[in-house]
């Protein structure tokens, strides 16, 4: 199959169900009527899947520069794991095989800007910011690596831990800038969290912080740390792992804090020209350590018990562009609202983004659908809604099995049927 920069969705194979379906005409209730359906593919995951690639392609580039896991090959294309977790079918992209390094850029999108400085520096930008370096840098080494985010956008932890288990990477580093502050210190107060019962993990945490704290000293700045900073677990009450990013993936993974963009100085700094080079190059320097020799690593000390806010979840989770939009096929499924009226029926309200639609090509219906294809309802939309995107629209009364516990929301193309990002809801 030849790997090309078009971003689309395979057909799906028609069949027939017992839909109920209305219409977006006035007043957006419509009338119950029956009409042919297509099954699909099952859709969104709630948890990372297994993946079922037999070939070297274990992930995708798309055309957007997104960088997606990928879980099974088709015969017209890959199903992939998007960034917020749906599945999505992908006609082609940049292959990637197994890669060594994946560095993940903390946070990102517009409900998880992370910590942001006084200056108005958010932490989800200097992320990133370090974060493209260090893949840069360690390219000019000859070590692949690609990043969990390229861009500004949300992504839950499970997904991003799925992406480096799926490349089958040796090593995660996820780059973060610390809040609160606390007190004054003479130094960095850099702080490495490792995963718990990992020998593998220390010592990358150990390189991480002997090599970022020797780079940032280098700097003039009034620094602020805590007085337990250096390399440590964190557990929950549970005592798992606190953090998503360490409790997720199989794979190897450290958590950076590189100073606190609380504290003005720190984040003054983090906006010069000067700092990114500068840590990207001690992160990428202990990656290589971590990778070429047996050092253990240095900064170990005593774990702290801490219960953090739990991360962004895929309620709040937007899909970037994979493509452009005139590449895109189909339209993505972004919010579901279901609530029960009784007597085995419910209402739903759903939100499409079809940023493409024009008169000629749009959104023309939603469905709700079992995993295995059989059709509860259909919503037809009778124009375009190029000057309303997302929009939502509603379908009540529709009758649901009461073994169903899980329903597929799924989006429909007028020229190209039934696909893009779906999302699954479990019933009230």
């Amino acid at each position: 199959m030849t790997l090309t920069a078009l971003l689309g969705l395979a057909a799906c194979t028609p069949g027939s169900q017992t839909e109920q379906t209305t219409t977006d005409g006035p007043g957006l209730t419509g009338s119950t009527t029956t009409a042919a359906a297509t099954p699909s593919t099952p859709s969104t995951v709630a948890n990372a899947p297994t993946s079922t690639v037999s070939s070297a392609i274990l992930g995708l580039v798309t055309p957007a520069g997104v960088p997606v896991a990928v879980l099974e090959e088709l015969s017209a294309g890959f199903l992939v794991m998007t960034p917020c977790g749906f599945e999505v079918e992908l006609q082609s992209g940049k292959p990637l095989g197994r890669t060594r390094v994946v560095i993940d850029p903390g946070h990102g999108g517009p409900t998880d800007t992370g910590a942001v400085g006084a200056n108005g520096l958010a932490e989800k930008e200097i992320n990133l910011e370090v974060a493209r370096l260090v893949v840069d840098l360690l390219a000019e080494g000859g070590i692949d690596a690609v990043l969990t985010r390229n861009g500004d956008y949300t992504s839950p932890l499970f997904v991003r831990a799925h992406l480096a288990d799926t490349l089958q990477a040796d090593l995660m580093v996820s780059i973060h800038h610390n809040a609160p502050t606390p007190g004054p210190s003479d130094e960095p107060g850099i702080e490495i969290f490792i995963q718990k019962d990992s020998k593998q993990s220390a010592r990358l945490g150990g390189l991480l912080w002997g090599q970022t704290r020797e780079a940032l000293a280098t700097f003039d700045v009034a620094w602020s740390a805590a007085e337990d900073s250096g390399v440590m677990t964190v557990l929950n009450n549970r005592g798992d792992d606190a953090y998503g990013i360490l409790r997720h993936p199989e794979t190897t993974t450290a958590l950076v804090e590189l100073g606190y963009i609380s504290n003005p100085p720190e984040a003054d700094l983090f906006s010069t020209p000067e700092y990114p080079p500068v840590a990207a190059a001690a992160v990428a320097d202990a990656v290589k350590a971590f990778l070429t020799t047996e050092d253990p690593g240095s900064g170990f000390v005593e774990g702290r018990v801490f219960n953090p806010r739990p991360g962004v979840s895929q309620d709040v989770c937007s899909d970037p562009e994979l493509g452009t939009n005139a590449d895109r096929l189909f339209p993505d499924v972004v919010d579901v609202v279901v609530q029960k009226e009784g007597d085995g029926r419910y209402s739903f309200d759903v939100t499409l983004s079809s940023p493409y639609d024009s008169p000629e090509q749009y959104a023309d219906a939603w469905r709700i659908r079992s995993s295995d294809g059989t059709v509860f309802g259909v919503r037809e939309l009778l124009h375009d809604h190029a000057g309303e995107q997302p929009f939502t629209r509603s379908l009540r009364g529709v009758e649901i099995p009461t073994e169903v516990d899980t329903i597929v929301v799924e989006g429909r193309d007028l020229a190209n049927g039934w696909g893009g990002g779906t999302m699954s809801v479990d019933l009230p």
